[in-house]
């Protein structure tokens, strides 16, 4: 007789619901067999029906399909499976499923719920479903039938194992919001990704794509957030970015971009609140990184936070820089990421006249002075200026911190520290190290 004990790892319902699993798995795996669900009574009540619009059909429909997702990704060991392959409640109640006043489902939520292994694509069959996420699962998706979720406007499966996109481009009429950040995604965007021209949100930071930005990344015009942060994208910035007006979040750091940001950005995406094209070190050896002289940004009237970080510029900061956004944000918080270039000269004080709350991060660079008018900004660098003056914006020349200026914020650097020993130097503003002859040759990038 089998002793009928519900494990912690399965959520069951009932003893008879247990049965069923341990009846259908694979004694030498942790899968069920490939057969195994043909045996529950939603495929059972599936084939007995003949009325494809009664409610009684329609609910065996959508078991069948989720029972096919338990079986294929690894359901009995689920974080959380309440009611799942139950026959005395509706799938309406299964753990992570929704569904709308006629009982169809219309999202499936089953965040970090230790799914493996790949989703079925009858799961798409589901043609009332809105969203679907799966985040935070070694779980893998086939898009093939994509197409037949009419009504798909939302999938989430970011930190998941997801590694290509065939036939996701026919999803084109419905999709708006694609996150598949940190994922197995490698090789060349592909062209069916421009395909889904309503797409608002698209997320595929921290994943292997290589080679350019397609120009037909203009095509999707009604983008108001595009993460593609940490791949290994390479390049010149496409123009056809200008076409996307309605961006408000850009963030292309962490690649292998080089040149000039072009003109259509730099003037047409007024809607822009974030900017993000940083290097995380200091200026690539390998060459990329981009270059030229600081734009101001000044066209740019949304602007608000901005990480140029570990490129090539040259010349001096514009007084100009973010101007034009100065009467809209002049009491917002605004971030300027500038550290570990290659400008030179002045901090310009116009920067006082514009913000009143601003996060001036310039390390790393060939400054020389500081308009004093900045070190009255008391709100400036989290308060720390308010408490330290200048020394909050940049070391002064002959000293350094770790973090380029005196902090209240971390208690490994609270001071700016003279350079000890014979022929060391601090040669710039916000120096990080004290150095025996310069590290940082003129930049040959214009």
């Amino acid at each position: 007789m089998l002793l009928l004990t519900c494990p912690r790892f399965v959520d069951c319902s009932s003893a008879k619901i247990y049965k069923y699993v341990l009846d259908n798995i694979d004694s030498s795996s942790t899968k069920f067999r490939s057969d195994s669900f043909q045996g529950h009574p939603a495929f059972v009540r599936r084939a007995q029906s003949t009325n494809s619009g009664d409610a009684t059909d329609l609910s065996a429909r959508q078991q069948a399909i989720l029972i096919r997702l338990y079986s294929d990704t690894n359901g009995p060991f689920w974080a959380k499976s309440t009611n799942w392959l139950s026959d005395s409640v509706s799938e309406c109640s299964w753990f992570g499923v929704k569904c709308n006043e006629a009982g169809e489902i219309t999202s499936i939520t089953l965040e970090d719920n230790k799914l493996y292994g790949t989703t079925p694509e009858e799961l798409f069959d589901l043609s009332t479903l809105l969203s679907i996420d799966f985040r935070q699962n070694p779980v893998d998706i086939k898009f093939d039938k994509i197409g037949n979720a009419s009504n798909l406007h939302t999938l989430i499966a970011s930190d998941a194992a997801v590694w290509k996109l065939n036939g996701i481009g026919s999803a084109a009429s419905s999709l708006r919001f694609l996150h598949l950040t940190n994922n197995d995604l490698e090789g060349p965007l592909p062209d069916e990704l421009f395909k889904l021209v309503n797409l608002e949100e698209l997320f595929l930071n921290y994943n292997h794509f290589t080679g350019p930005l397609p120009t037909e990344i203009g095509q999707l015009k009604k983008l108001s957030e595009l993460y593609l942060m940490e791949n290994g994208l390479s390049g010149q910035l496409p123009s056809q970015l200008g076409n996307c007006e309605q961006l408000t979040e850009l963030s292309l750091g962490e690649n292998h971009f080089t040149g000039t940001i072009p003109q259509e950005i730099l003037t047409k995406l007024t809607n822009l609140r974030i900017l993000a094209l940083q290097q995380e070190k200091q200026p690539s050896k390998d060459g990329y990184g981009l270059s030229g002289l600081l734009p101001d940004f000044s066209a740019l009237s949304s602007l608000r936070e901005i990480y140029l970080a570990g490129n090539h510029y040259t010349g001096t900061i514009p007084s100009s820089l973010l101007s034009g956004s100065s009467n809209s944000n002049m009491n917002n918080v605004v971030t300027i990421d500038l550290a570990d270039n290659y400008l030179t000269g002045s901090v310009p004080g116009s920067l006082a006249d514009h913000f009143n709350n601003l996060n001036l991060i310039i390390h790393g660079n060939d400054l020389t002075s500081l308009d004093t008018a900045l070190c009255s900004k008391s709100q400036w660098n989290h308060g720390d200026v308010g408490k330290y003056g200048c020394d909050a914006i940049a070391c002064p020349i002959g000293t350094y911190s770790t973090m380029g200026r005196r902090s209240a914020d971390n208690d490994l650097v609270k001071t700016c520290y003279t350079c000890d020993g014979i022929g060391y130097e601090a040669a710039y503003l916000g120096s990080t190290e004290c150095v025996l002859e310069q590290k940082k040759n003129s930049s040959t990038f214009l």
